[in-house]
């Protein structure tokens, strides 16, 4: 009756402590329901930030220092690229009309286009100074571009978007597989250097130029990458 007791009281204890956790550490997240108007208002608000941000070169406030009120040093063309392409997304969620975003897309769009550099048979993005090219900066200004393009229906930027996809497509193996970088001084792909963000990057961005262009090719190798991704 006493080991009866004891393994009793023991599988009391066990249940109400599971319960108290259940109720407490792993309880089920539970997030507030945000509808579109809602995430159209944040995402706004965040891009009124990085408009109040940007200097007059087209760079984007990179990283700021809350305690200290002031920025930090550095910058990052591959996030620079990423940036713009969000802005453009969030003009076109909000049907292009918006001239003030546009504009601020615009003038960090032109701070990349002053840095396309000649790599393969089309054009890389290229940090300042670098003898480099990163895969991801250009899928990023590939994917800023087409997203500018959801956002106007221009397509004045057309050519540069074509050089983009053809470079990216210069970096990727028959595999699949995608080479993150680019010696612009040999003129060739950097062997072995890889990178499943900007894989992923350049998967996408070639995928989207297939959408807009269907009949120019870019599914095969948009297939390629995902397949080795997957």
């Amino acid at each position: 009756m006493t080991r009866r007791r004891v393994l009793l009281s023991t599988a009391v204890v066990w249940l109400v402590g599971f319960g108290t956790l259940r109720l407490s550490l792993l309880a089920p997240e539970s997030c507030p329901r945000v509808d579109d108007d809602r995430a159209l208002e944040a995402a706004t608000a965040a891009a009124g930030w990085i408009e109040a941000g940007q200097q007059a070169d087209g760079r984007y406030l990179y990283e700021y220092d809350r305690s200290d009120a002031e920025a930090r040093p550095g910058y990052n063309i591959v996030r620079h690229a990423g940036v713009t392409m969000s802005l453009y997304q969030l003009a076109a969620a909000r049907d292009g009309d918006d001239t003030e975003l546009l504009a601020a897309a615009d003038t960090g769009l032109e701070y990349m286009l002053d840095r396309l550099e000649p790599a393969g048979d089309g054009r890389a993005l290229v940090d300042q100074g670098s003898s480099e090219a990163r895969l991801g900066a250009g899928a990023l200004m590939a994917a800023a571009l087409a997203a500018r393009r959801d956002a106007t229906g221009d397509p004045r930027y057309d050519r540069e978007l074509r050089a983009l996809g053809r470079y990216m497509t210069g970096q990727i193996e028959p595999s699949g597989r995608a080479l993150d970088a680019y010696d612009l001084v040999e003129d060739a792909p950097l062997p072995d250097q890889t990178s499943r963000y900007s894989a992923g990057e350049a998967g996408w961005a070639i995928a989207r130029l297939n959408t807009l262009f269907p009949d120019e090719g870019w599914d095969a190798p948009a297939r390629r990458v995902a397949d080795y991704l997957a």
